[in-house]
């Protein structure tokens, strides 16, 4: 499988959530888009785990967080 779509149920933490994932063909997840009420985020992954970029707003905030290979992170906010 190298893409899925969910939908997931509302919980107590988090309101309904559909998420689409594209699948590198080692079965990492490399893309990940996230949609809600609340807000929305995109996941970007790299070489290896550690290496991402995320990019979310949710209510009132906005974030982009950069992570490294050594898990050295920068977190940007308007």
């Amino acid at each position: 499988m190298r893409a899925s779509i969910q939908v997931l149920p509302s919980g107590n933490t988090y309101p309904e959530t559909v998420i689409l994932r594209l699948i590198d063909p080692n079965g990492r997840p490399s893309v990940k888009l996230t949609a809600s009420v609340q807000g929305a985020g995109l996941a970007l992954g790299g070489e290896s785990d550690a290496t991402y970029a995320m990019l979310g707003a949710s209510g009132a905030e906005s974030t982009l967080k950069l992570t490294n290979k050594a898990g050295r992170e920068q977190i940007i906010t308007p």
